[in-house]
Formats: structure tokens, sequence, C-alpha cells
């Protein structure tokens, strides 16, 4: 048998006024079915909003990782300007390639965000 609560508040407890009528203890009288619902909805209710809450974070820290590929290559094209200005062509080299796995890191996450693993990101970042 589920437990029956008030729609309104959540409590449990419940006067009874007269056969078809019950009063909650935040003072409102319940006469209809859909005035309750059941525990076990409350219980999936929440559910489903940590579950929300948990994709939003999710989705959060995907754009910010997306963001963070993206200032790297950024500030890795300003270096290699820079590098040409001044000539270095072991630096150019050494950041031409790196912008090339940033790109392809970039590119892999543009393609399948889902099965991006971050840990992947991680190592390259170091």
């Amino acid at each position: 048998m589920k437990k029956l609560v008030c729609k309104y508040c959540g409590n449990a407890e419940f006067y009874v006024l007269n056969l078809e009528e019950t009063m909650c203890k935040c003072g409102f009288k319940l006469t209809k079915l859909s005035d309750y619902k059941t525990e076990e909805l409350e219980e999936e209710n929440e559910l489903l909003v940590d579950i929300e809450q948990s994709e939003q974070i999710n989705e959060q820290s995907n754009h910010q990782l997306e963001a963070e590929l993206i200032s790297k290559i950024s500030l890795l094209k300003r270096e290699i300007d820079k590098s040409l200005d001044e000539g270095n062509k072991e630096k150019f080299i050494q950041l031409t390639s790196e912008l090339n796995e940033q790109e392809k890191i970039l590119n892999v996450w543009i393609e399948n965000p889902e099965s991006f693993c971050s840990e992947e990101y991680q190592e390259n970042q170091k």
C-alpha cells in the first residue's frame, strides 16, 4: 500500500473531518484524490531534480573545457606569430606541433563531446 502525502506541503499527517474530507496540518482541506500524492512520486521527483542538477554541472564543465581549449589555441597562435617575428625556427616548430595537437583535441571534442575523456586532455596539458 502506498503512503499518501499532502500535494501542497508533503506532510503525511491528516485530520479526518468527515467521510470525504480530511485536513492537512498545513490547513488545506483535501477532498479529491488529486489533492494527495504518493510518497514514491515525491522520491522520484527528488531523484529527477538531482539528475537534472548533475547534467547542468556536466554541461557547465563541458563548456569550460571547450573554452579552455579555444583559449589555449588562441594563445599558441599568438606565440607562433611572435616566434615568426623573432625568426626563432625551433620555437616555431615546437609551438606549431603543440597547436596541431590542441586542434586535434578540439576537433574530437566538437565531433563527440560525450565520448571525450577529460583525462586525455589533462594528460596533454602536462
